[in-house]
């Protein structure tokens, strides 16, 4: 109970440092400890190896809800994007270490509520990055294409999704990466920026 206790003031403390303007050299340090955690020692690399070690899971989270604590309004899309592609999947990768953390003597139930808290961190930065609005242009789109060239020369080309901001269209390709067949084809992934109510296609075609 007395861990539990202090993973609920650092999970606190996460959510109500809010409005402090930061530097970009704040969130690159936030974003490389976070990294480092996937390192020899670090509360990630244990975790894959089966061991939860709550002591560097509560420094884990401090990173995070350090991070948590930055004003991203002046940031633009590349290093919004940068510190997305850092801690997007931090919650999935919990899920996935869980069972094996649990079959080696870690607490579920603290496991549990751990997760559930790292999730929610990450969910409002995510939250925040995404929040984009004074930067989008609401006369474009960007589109987000995947082609997958065939050993015939055939392309078959799928439309993945169309977003208000090139920060978005990324964000989906990070995610899209990770599915069967794109992450075996990352080179096929591209994203055009279209002009909304203009005619593309303006010579019309012939047959021959």
């Amino acid at each position: 109970m007395k861990t539990r206790r202090s993973l609920s003031k650092i999970f606190k403390r996460g959510f109500s440092c809010r409005g402090k303007r930061r530097s970009m050299k704040d969130a690159i340090k936030c974003s490389q400890e976070i990294l480092a955690e996937f390192s020899i020692g670090g509360f990630f690399y244990e975790a894959r190896k089966r061991n939860f070690v709550i002591s560097s899971g509560k420094r884990a989270v401090m990173t995070l809800a350090a991070l948590n604590d930055i004003d991203f309004a002046t940031y633009n899309p590349q290093q919004k994007l940068y510190i997305t592609s850092v801690i997007w999947r931090l919650p999935d990768l919990l899920r996935s270490y869980q069972s094996r953390c649990i079959e080696f003597g870690a607490d579920s139930d603290l496991y549990a509520e751990f997760a559930a808290d790292v999730n929610k961190l990450v969910h409002s930065i995510m939250e925040r990055l995404l929040d984009n609005r004074h930067q989008q242009n609401p006369e474009k789109v960007h589109l987000l294409f995947h082609t997958h060239v065939f050993d015939d020369d055939n392309e078959d080309e799928k439309l993945i999704g169309v977003f208000s901001s090139k920060l978005n269209a990324d964000t989906a390709r990070l995610k899209a990466s990770e599915l069967p067949g794109f992450r075996d084809h990352l080179a096929g992934f591209h994203i055009e920026e279209y002009d909304i109510d203009r005619m593309e296609w303006s010579e019309g075609f012939a047959t021959v």
